[in-house]
């Protein structure tokens, strides 16, 4: 198993839940599932009733921190615009880590405080989110850690799951991507007995690779441009 491809384009909360099934469906194994790109845990979320470990990593400080605190039953206060200021230049923290990303518009690090003309403040339905992906993760004992990709080398037979930031497409909010190393990581895992999956825009072709499921959906990634279509 390894060397497979899940493509599509869009968010993925609405669609966390078909990217989980379709991976099911294509490898037995369930033992372990890793996320090295862990995010904002909406495939963790599917994926952890199913799965004996779970580990999610990520190398955004802020964005563990938060996680882990979660798990340990801390959900965020209410927040406002004052505070959003206050924290895009303070220590990385739990707090930070939720505001960075929840109360963003577009869940963009820092990217402008988020208000909906028909949700209100995005923080308040990123609190609500939070809150239901708690309970998840508490009850299935998942484990978030902070790590660079390729750092942790997950043993045979663990189900992988990456969602790395989109080849030529937004920033990668810790930095440079090296997506040359990526993809030599991929290969090494499906090779050591791994079932690796991939949610990509386009993929070399010198990685083997097979789709097994894609979408197409209207994306939003900023204010000023609410109607793209990938």
């Amino acid at each position: 198993d390894g060397g497979v491809i899940v493509q599509y384009m869009g968010g993925k909360a609405r669609i966390a839940k078909h990217i989980v099934s379709s991976i099911m469906s294509d490898t037995p194994l369930r033992e372990r599932w890793f996320e090295p790109f862990v995010g904002g845990g909406n495939v963790m979320e599917h994926a952890a009733p199913h799965f004996h470990e779970c580990i999610g990593a990520d190398a955004h400080p802020d964005l563990i921190l938060m996680w882990q605190a979660v798990t340990n039953g801390w959900l965020p206060p209410d927040i406002d615009r004052e505070m959003y200021r206050d924290l895009r230049h303070a220590d990385p923290s739990a707090l930070r880590g939720f505001v960075g990303f929840g109360a963003s518009f577009g869940g963009k690090w820092f990217g402008g405080y988020g208000v909906s003309p028909r949700d209100g403040e995005l923080w308040r339905q990123s609190a609500r989110t939070i809150a239901r992906q708690a309970q998840v993760f508490m009850r299935h004992r998942v484990k978030f850690v902070q790590s660079e990709f390729g750092s942790y080398d997950p043993p045979p037979r663990t189900v992988v799951y990456c969602d790395p930031p989109y080849y030529g497409t937004t920033s990668y909010s810790t930095g440079q991507f090296d997506y040359q190393y990526f993809y030599e990581k991929l290969i090494e895992w499906s090779d050591s007995g791994c079932a690796v999956y991939v949610s990509e825009y386009q993929i070399p072709e010198s990685v083997p690779c097979e789709l097994i499921w894609e979408r197409s959906k209207n994306v939003s990634l900023n204010s000023a441009s609410n109607s793209r279509h990938a």
